[in-house]
């Protein structure tokens, strides 16, 4: 979808970009490369000698990547490096009757599991 499309909210299907789409691309594109590599603070911020620019770090714990840090420190030598594989987190219900339900089919559930599923009981 071209971004004039979405940002404008055109009812109709555009399947072309126009001379705007390509700006917009290029406008998206230069604020990524306007970033820290590291960190991702603008580099209009990051590297200015401002001395009134002060820096604080916030802690954001997730725990999908404590999960799978945990599982990487866990492992054994040999099987510590997977060449070529990217490994990822996949969200799942903490019980095991209740892992595979997709939400489409919680109205079809019998009223007990529906009550633990939606309440996470």
């Amino acid at each position: 979808m071209p971004p004039s499309a979405f940002l404008l909210r055109k009812q109709k299907k555009q399947r072309h970009w126009e001379v705007w789409d390509y700006g917009l691309a290029e406008a998206v594109n230069m604020i990524d490369n306007e970033k820290c590599r590291k960190c991702g603070t603008e580099m209009w911020l990051a590297f200015s000698e401002d001395r009134d620019i002060q820096f604080e770090v916030e802690d954001h714990a997730c725990h999908a990547c404590a999960h799978l840090e945990e599982v990487q420190d866990k492992r054994s030598d040999k099987d510590a490096k997977k060449y070529g594989v990217t490994e990822f987190v996949k969200a799942v219900h903490a019980d095991s009757e209740l892992k595979d339900i997709k939400p489409e089919d919680v109205p079809k559930l019998d009223w007990k599991y529906r009550e633990k599923y939606l309440l996470g009981e």
